[in-house]
């Protein structure tokens, strides 16, 4: 919460959990792309948290909207509020690009 001065603190209840992510282009467009990827948060009891759930900012945000080409990476955080019962039982759904199928990653 202390990022940035007009972050509140997470709700009653909630805590934040903190994604660092790396998203690498492995493509050949010449145009490059951006690296598009959304991270949620599914409860054991399958209820999902977005990041767009809370309007905190994190330190070293990760951005999705650099053009990376061949090879490029970009590297950031992405923060996410949720129920703090939830938040070592839960799993992160990960999409890479607008229409990527989801992978599901242990909370740990």
């Amino acid at each position: 919460a202390s990022e940035n001065e007009f972050n509140d603190p997470p709700g009653a209840g909630k805590v934040f959990v903190l994604v660092k992510m790396t998203a690498k282009y492995v493509g050949d467009d010449s145009e490059g792309s951006m690296p598009w990827a959304s991270v949620d948060f599914v409860s054991a009891g399958g209820n999902t948290f977005s990041s767009t759930d809370s309007f905190a900012i994190p330190p070293d945000q990760f951005d999705s909207l650099e053009t990376l080409y061949k090879g490029a990476s970009a590297s950031g955080n992405v923060l996410l509020e949720v129920p703090e019962a939830d938040a070592a039982k839960g799993v992160l759904a990960v999409q890479p690009g607008i229409l990527g199928d989801k992978a599901f990653f242990k909370v740990k």
